[in-house]
């Protein structure tokens, strides 16, 4: 309201300066008198009301530093003005303003020049003006100087209202037009509503019962008392009554008027009492209410076991139940009002510190989890902003559930070791078996009891292998320390790979297995080894749960963006209720524990997680036991390619003409020697080794170009004996392979680290070996009859081997 008013009061100035000054500019002298009482605004007066009009409105907009700008100009046209009519000097700008006009100068001494109440009332507005940017003791002036504004142009109004000329027409004393008071009027008005916390405002807004009277009495006690005069004057000038009577009348009115005014008034005020009462009653009411509410959760905050804190915008404590002061060591009434950084000092530069600090200035909730030392306990704490400004606290003891966390960790490490230490000791036995085979292969016995009885040994290392693996790679996956090594890949190409990893299977049980290929080639951006994984074991489920003789369908279809594959099988089916938790490690359909060739219930784990971490996603069908079933894995695609054989792998690997010395080293001596013989048989020279310092004092000797190095060695272990090697200048080129039953990711970083070039697991698949040993480089020229091959009756598959550091390694000759 306050703003309204100042802005109206600002707008009728502003405009009725403008209109007054064209009067002057366009010689039309009505719009210069009002009245026309022949006493017109001057043109110097004109001007202060125009910059007066854009003060008030500044002042409404809150611009108070314009207002006392434009209220400067003000200040010098009213001040130039009443210096020359103070001193008697003449300046000579008064005439030059009004523009060459005749008119315009009733009442005024000197053409040009407004008179001594308007330079005055002009010099004290634009005072009051430039106070609103000064100091606070300075600035309480500006109302009452628009307060004796406002009584100077009510004095001229009142005579133009009851046409008394000696109030607004003697030269020198009270000449002012018309609209000059009432300018001056609206602007004092102006500048009083735009200083609301300065008396007389500040009274008549207060809400109190002083401002209730002031504002509802001082408006009639202004209107009325002039109202009656007027009517008395014009009832006394048509003869109504003479003076004496006149006079009466208007005594008796206004002596009834302010009666009824203070009649009025107090009970207004009386009225605002009992309000005020009846709302202190109802404050006070509010305020038990507030007090037993308040009480309650004081005491249910005070009896919970955990600890409640709340505390003020200055980190100061406002109250801590008996839980937390039980926990500080000093009770309630000593701890309100301590600083919070002081109590805890802990606390202060940790997660606590930071996280409380952000929750105080951003006013958001946080929660985190931290351990004291002090108190040798864990605590999970949460903190909400207040209405206050403050924070809310809540601790929760949480040290056993850490405990638990921690022991279920130990045990999770514990089991990783465990698999471990046992994937180790049931490869080392099957290294020496696995390569016993191959001799025995090798040799090509003529006994078909032999070669049935060496077909049942690999088929079955195979099979352990597989499961061990497949065992390990579980506990790498739940860890997160499984990742895949993307790369554009032939989708026929794995499927053929897997399909030849499970080429024994299928042929011992005699099934019928169907492959159907899109025509066009499908590429993927994939880690091809554990794609065949995934269809190797899907085919291996396939197989094993199917009944001998039956059939398997592998079907690879394409659309859009995705390639669909499915394994179908005519086996024992999985129940509806079963679909589901079929991907869940170690989950076995009924039925299945029965078979010869069950698993551990992994495998489809494996294959679901493997899927998920290429971007797709693995299905299970059925329509129930006996009907056999369907598994769906769909992944991205890539775009063909113009030239896509670039991208096919390769199941053949050029040998180049090679020998080589190889140094054979295991502390299990069935497996070196087994291993030193296999490769001897292929017209490598082979020596054998059984601990590391034999490893290490052999190689200094012979020389090999390749060494086959165990890590457990006793005297010296893997990594010892491969550091040694190294620093030898006949060692630093040496082509140094990890034959290991240590396969976990970390194991293989300590390979690494230690100086060796790859790693191969045990049991190492005879034609892999092969395989890395054809791509090492050229130690001694041999003829092409040495190149080292390996029957495809072996098992082909694809070989994915990588150097440890992941890059092709070239090394020089020795």
């Amino acid at each position: 309201m306050n703003r309204g008013i100042a802005v109206f009061a600002g707008l009728y100035v502003l405009l009725g300066g403008i209109v007054s000054l064209a009067g002057w500019l366009l010689d039309l002298r009505r719009l210069t008198d009002w009245a026309d009482h022949g006493i017109s605004i001057q043109p110097n007066a004109a001007l202060c009301v125009i910059a007066s009009g854009v003060a008030v409105l500044a002042l409404a907009a809150n611009r108070s530093r314009l207002a006392a700008i434009v209220g400067l100009i003000v200040l010098s046209i009213g001040g130039l003005t009443l210096l020359q009519w103070v001193s008697g000097l003449f300046f000579g700008i008064d005439e030059l303003l009004m523009f060459g006009r005749e008119w315009g100068r009733g009442g005024v001494v000197t053409p040009g020049r407004m008179g001594p109440p308007g330079s005055i009332c002009w010099t004290l507005i634009g005072t009051a003006l430039v106070l609103c940017v000064a100091r606070t003791e300075l600035r309480r002036f500006a109302p009452a100087l628009a307060l004796t504004t406002a009584a100077v142009s009510a004095l001229s109004l009142i005579g133009y209202l009851y046409e008394v000329d000696q109030l607004y027409a003697l030269p020198y004393f009270t000449v002012i037009a018309l609209q000059t008071s009432s300018f001056i009027m609206a602007v004092s008005v102006g500048i009083l509503f735009s200083h609301a916390d300065r008396e007389p405002m500040r009274m008549l807004l207060d809400k109190g019962g002083a401002g209730l009277l002031a504002r509802r009495a001082l408006p009639m006690m202004l209107m009325v008392p002039v109202v009656v005069g007027l009517l008395r004057e014009r009832g006394q000038q048509a003869g109504l009554y003479d003076t004496g009577l006149g006079t009466a009348l208007s005594t008796v009115i206004l002596i009834g008027f302010l009666a009824g005014l203070m009649w009025w008034a107090l009970n207004a005020v009386r009225g605002r009492e009992r309000d005020l009462l009846a709302a202190r009653h109802a404050a006070e009411s509010d305020a038990r209410l507030l007090e037993q509410r308040e009480s309650r959760i004081s005491g249910l905050l005070g009896s919970i076991a955990d600890t409640f804190m709340s505390i003020d915008s200055q980190w100061r404590l406002t109250f801590i139940n008996e839980s937390g002061s039980k926990r500080i060591g000093k009770p309630s009434e000593e701890l309100v009002g301590c600083n919070l950084w002081e109590l805890l000092p802990e606390a202060a530069g940790n997660e606590a510190y930071l996280q409380l600090h952000r929750a105080m200035q951003d006013r958001t909730p946080v929660q985190y989890e931290i351990f004291y030392s002090s108190w040798q306990r864990w605590f999970f704490e949460r903190a909400f902003p207040t209405p206050d400004g403050g924070l809310a606290m809540y601790s929760i003891d949480v040290t056993a559930r850490k405990r638990i966390e921690h022991a279920v960790k130990d045990a999770d490490r514990r089991k990783d070791e465990f698999l471990a230490t046992l994937a180790h000791e049931l490869r080392n036995p099957l290294a020496p078996i696995r390569n016993a085979v191959q001799v025995m292969r090798m040799k090509a016995s003529p006994i078909p009891e032999l070669k049935w009885a060496g077909d049942i040994i690999d088929r079955q290392v195979k099979q352990m292998t597989r499961l061990i693996d497949d065992l390990m790679d579980v506990s790498r996956l739940s860890l997160g320390k499984v990742q895949i090594q993307r790369e554009r890949v032939d989708l026929a190409k794995v499927i053929e790979g897997a399909v030849e990893l499970n080429r024994p299977l299928l042929s011992q049980c005699g099934h019928q297995l169907t492959v159907s290929l899109p025509t066009q080639p499908v590429s993927l951006d994939a880690d091809a080894t554990r794609l065949v994984q995934i269809f190797g074991n899907l085919l291996n489920n396939a197989a094993k749960y199917t009944e001998r003789g039956g059939r398997i369908d592998l079907t690879v279809s394409l659309s859009g963006t995705e390639a669909s594959v499915s394994i179908k099988d005519s086996g024992i089916g999985i129940p509806a209720d079963k679909l589901q938790s079929v991907f869940e490690i170690f989950s076995q359909v009924q039925g299945a524990l029965e078979r010869s060739h069950g698993g551990l219930g992994i495998g489809l784990s494996l294959v679901k997680r493997l899927a998920e971490m290429h971007g797709g996603n693995v299905d299970a069908h059925s329509d129930g036991p006996g009907q056999g079933s369907e598994f769906i894995v769909r992944l991205p695609v890539l775009p063909v390619k113009e030239d896509p054989a670039a991208d096919q792998f390769r199941s053949e690997i050029a040998p180049p003409a090679l020998s080589m010395r190889i140094l054979v080293v295991d502390d299990n001596r069935d497996a070196a020697d087994s291993l030193g013989t296999m490769l001897g048989m292929l017209g490598i020279d082979v020596r054998s080794a059984y601990d590391g310092e034999d490893a290490v004092r052999i190689a200094g000797e012979f020389r090999p170009s390749v060494m086959l190095l165990d890590i457990g060695l006793p005297k010296l272990n893997g990594y010892q004996a491969c550091q040694a090697i190294r620093q030898q200048p006949w060692g630093r080129h040496m082509v140094i392979i990890a034959v290991t039953g240590w396969g976990q990711e970390d194991d293989k970083r300590k390979a690494r680290d230690a100086g060796f070039d790859h790693h191969m697991v045990k049991p190492v698949d005879p034609r892999k070996l092969i395989e890395l040993l054809n791509t090492l480089p050229a130690h001694e020229a041999a003829p092409a009859a040495n190149v080292l091959s390996w029957p495809r009756a072996v098992g082909d598959g694809i070989y994915a081997g990588q150097n440890l550091d992941g890059r092709s390694r070239t090394k020089p000759s020795a």
